[in-house]
């Protein structure tokens, strides 16, 4: 009978070797220092947008949210991982309406005072 339950965690690590062993624990180690990083960037990106509510109905709008809290702070690389300009328009939005929060945060007025 097939089991409904997942395969265990231990079972990939045959096809996993790299992660395995001192190698894989200084990788580990080399790594969260930068993922803590980017997420603290991340975060701050995300409340630095929902400060301002025209930002934030805009970020629906580019986003097709209904409730902008729902967004994560991400916004997609430049580049694929084959190295090829990622060609998403909300890419573009989102760099554009981070811009218009900089400069607002910077003048301490939201845009079309």
């Amino acid at each position: 009978m097939a089991s409904n339950n997942s395969p265990r965690a231990s079972s990939i690590w045959p096809q996993m070797p790299f992660m395995r062993g001192p190698v894989a624990a200084q990788r580990l180690r080399d790594w969260l220092p930068q993922y803590r990083e980017r997420r603290a960037e991340v975060a701050a990106r995300r409340e630095r947008v929902l400060a301002h509510e025209w930002a934030r109905k805009q970020l629906c709008t580019i986003l097709g949210l209904s409730d902008a809290r729902n967004w994560n702070g991400y916004i997609p690389e430049a580049r694929n991982a084959d190295g090829v300009l990622n060609p998403y328009e909300s890419r573009r939005a989102l760099i554009e309406l981070l811009r218009e929060v900089a400069a607002a945060d910077g003048a301490g007025q939201e845009p079309g005072e």
